[in-house]
């Protein structure tokens, strides 16, 4: 991890700043962006979907992670003014797609294989974004969402979901706002 840290120090430290200047960024952790980063290697996902972008901030780890294991990121903001800071944020790494619409608008478009699925967007639409993308998913993927412990009355629906699906094993990690990890079984 220190490896890319001191590989990104100018753009982590860009992050960091805008984080403390913009009250309006929803920014993941450190903490949860650098386990993203592990499970995308771990994954060795290619494919890889996020809802809700905000400043690139989470973007930033995901595809840094995809360019080891020569994936894409694709990901969406809805907010004028986040979507063009995350597109100033995001210029070093070549292998994002950004996507400027309402998730619900675009998710149909999408094709089927998604590896790795990050959501951290509306939290009253996690569960109708994974329902927009479920049958999308390839084998054996990854699905993360942010805000599950800080937001239990809008996501909680989603959580229950996922945890009575038998297409999923999944875990809550109480780290911030609380991640849900889930493995689709496919």
């Amino acid at each position: 991890m220190e490896k890319v840290i001191r590989q990104y120090q100018n753009t982590l430290a860009k992050f960091k700043e805008q984080k403390a200047e913009i009250h309006r960024l929803w920014n993941i952790d450190e903490e949860s962006a650098q386990l993203l980063f592990m499970l995308v290697l771990i994954r060795q996902a290619k494919y890889i979907v996020e809802i809700g972008t905000s400043n690139g901030y989470s973007t930033f780890w995901l595809a840094s992670a995809a360019l080891r294991t020569q994936g894409k990121v694709h990901t969406i903001e809805v907010d004028d003014s986040r979507y063009e800071l995350a597109k100033q944020n995001l210029v070093e790494l070549p292998n994002i797609i950004q996507y400027h619409a309402r998730a619900e608008d675009i998710l149909a478009s999408f094709e089927t294989g998604i590896d790795f699925l990050f959501i951290d967007a509306g939290k009253p639409g996690y569960i109708d974004y994974l329902r927009s993308l479920e049958d999308k998913l390839a084998p054996h993927a990854v699905v993360v969402a942010d805000n599950i412990c800080s937001h239990p009355e809008t996501t909680g629906t989603y959580r229950n979901y996922i945890e009575s699906s038998p297409a999923y094993i999944s875990m809550v990690h109480d780290i911030n706002a609380g991640l849900q990890i889930a493995y689709y079984q496919g």
